[in-house]
Formats: C-alpha cells, structure tokens, sequence
C-alpha cells in the first residue's frame, strides 16, 4: 500500500495581502511537492475564513468525508465541495494568489493571520481572529484540562 506523505501546519503567522490578494506562505510551510494550494470559503458560526489545502488533503476530503453520507448528502456536498474549491498557485517567492472572488469574505483589511490547522491552514481576518482568541481562550483552557494538556 502506497504511504502518502501528510502536511502538518501549525503557528499562526501575520500577514498583509498585497495589491494582487497574494500572500507569503511561512517559508516552514512551504515544499516543492506542493505547487499550489486548494482553497475554499467558509462561512461559519465561529467567523469567515477561508481554507487551504494541499492537494493531498483535497483529493482525501473529497473521498472520505462523504462515507457517513447516504447517496444523495454525498453528491450534494461533492458537488459543492469540488465546485466551490479553487487551485490557488504558490509563485517562485512563496506567495499563494487568492482568488478574487473569495478574498471577500476577509473584510476590507487586508491584514491576515495564516493558521496552521494540522492538514488545513485558515486565513482570517487579524482582527476576527484575535476577537476569537480572546472569545475562546477559556473554552481552549478547559478543554486542554480535560485533555491532560
């Protein structure tokens, strides 16, 4: 059986999008393997962000995430998964294009933190994310307790 190789991204890491909404992935995340990210919106309870992934973890959520779905939840959310997603290239000086259409679920600023989410890396809004931090810390801290964190 074939190993694939899994991205692990972690730190949160401040940002300004430039001019053409590209922004500087943190040089310990990038890789040669890895010549553009997958990009998705979303919109949530939590905030608006979006989601970056390789394509490792694209094609995976796209196949294991429906297993739990009957027939027709799956098509649905294949269907909007794979159409909603866009390849997003990484350039020479390691700075990922967002797409046009999806930068504004960010907000005017165009101040950003990139997250490391295991597999994933959100972009957020700074100030959105830093009300979230402030929001949830006591949620996390509690929750690390009861994890023996």
């Amino acid at each position: 059986m074939e190993q694939r190789a899994v991205n692990r991204f972690s730190g949160d890491y401040p940002r300004t999008l430039d001019d053409k909404n590209r922004v500087t992935v943190p040089s310990c995340w990038r890789s040669s393997e890895v010549p553009s990210l997958y990009a998705i919106q979303r919109k949530g309870d939590d905030g608006n962000y979006l989601v970056l992934m390789p394509k490792d973890e694209f094609d995976r959520l796209g196949d294991d995430s429906v297993k739990n779905l009957s027939a027709k939840e799956a098509q649905r959310f294949r269907r909007m998964f794979f159409a909603m997603a866009k390849e997003c290239p990484i350039d020479k000086s390691g700075r990922v294009l967002l797409p046009q259409g999806m930068v504004g679920v960010l907000g005017d600023d165009r101040d950003v933190v990139l997250l490391g989410v295991g597999a994933r890396i959100e972009v957020w809004n700074a100030a959105n994310w830093t009300k979230l931090v402030e929001d949830e810390s006591a949620s996390f801290d509690a929750m690390a307790d009861s994890l023996g964190i």
